[in-house]
């Protein structure tokens, strides 16, 4: 019998703005590139103590973060007991620019703690592989999910990487002069009902909420999927992990979700 998976909300969700990665692009085995990437990364950065980590998550896929301190100290308020006085403690908070890298898709997420280092990031990625290339950003087509073929949704057996793919939640614009804006959701997968037009499905699709399991995982991940309103920018908002991070480009690939334009 087959263990039933939980659902769970991780407490590292971010919000990642998704990027196609150039033709070509591969990250350096050695590590004497990866020195020189810290060190451009520090000078872009202009931050003390930065500490950058590159893993490895697998054939292609890899993490890059860059952890550093903030502009300003954070006070906190102490007590001493002896004397019983009241004082302040200031410390440097700890940031982290965040970014993971999937080669075989040609995807990337970036989640900067500030948006104004969301170009940083890009002109850190690219230092490793050229300053002749280029990163852009891609739309989603959430208009997509209305013609998912069946079996992207419940694959059995069919060689793709998850068990299923659930509908949680949309948010729909609707059509006309004035049109309102709806947000609906479901406590369990509203797919079913949400194709065979039991929902309202006139209008955009401005955000949709997927509970995706991939295969050999007792965790269904939910997957937040929006564009940007001022770059158009597809976003993601989820908590991604080696397990889940191919799987995930597997699927927005798959799905035709990308609206990707010609190099």
């Amino acid at each position: 019998m087959s263990k039933t998976p939980t659902e769970t909300r991780a407490a590292h969700i971010r919000q990642y703005t998704l990027f196609a990665l150039p033709e070509g692009f591969a990250l350096p085995e050695d590590g004497e590139a990866f020195e020189s990437f810290a060190v451009f990364a520090a000078e872009r950065f202009n931050r003390g103590g930065l500490v950058p980590i590159v893993r490895p998550e697998g054939e292609g896929c890899a993490t890059i973060a860059f952890s550093h301190a903030g502009r300003k100290d954070r006070p906190v308020l102490a007590f001493d007991r002896d004397v019983a006085h009241r004082y302040s403690l200031f410390y440097p908070p700890l940031n982290c620019e965040l970014m993971y890298v999937d080669e075989p898709h040609r995807l990337l997420y970036v989640s900067p703690y500030h948006p104004s280092y969301e170009g940083v990031l890009a002109d850190i990625l690219l230092s490793l592989c050229g300053p002749n290339r280029g990163l852009r950003r891609l739309p989603l087509d959430l208009n997509g999910l209305r013609t998912l073929p069946p079996h992207l949704l419940r694959p059995a057996g069919r060689g793709y990487p998850w068990n299923t793919v659930g509908l949680r939640g949309v948010t729909v614009r609707g059509v006309g002069r004035n049109p309102v804006t709806a947000v609906m959701t479901w406590e369990a997968d509203a797919f079913d009902a949400f194709l065979c037009g039991e929902c309202a499905r006139e209008g955009t699709l401005l955000a949709a909420s997927l509970r995706l399991w991939p295969a050999f995982s007792p965790r269904i991940h939910t997957v937040d999927l929006s564009n940007h309103p001022k770059t158009g920018g597809g976003r993601v908002r989820a908590a991604i992990d080696p397990a889940v991070l191919p799987v995930l480009g597997e699927f927005l690939r798959a799905s035709g979700l990308l609206e990707e334009a010609p190099e």
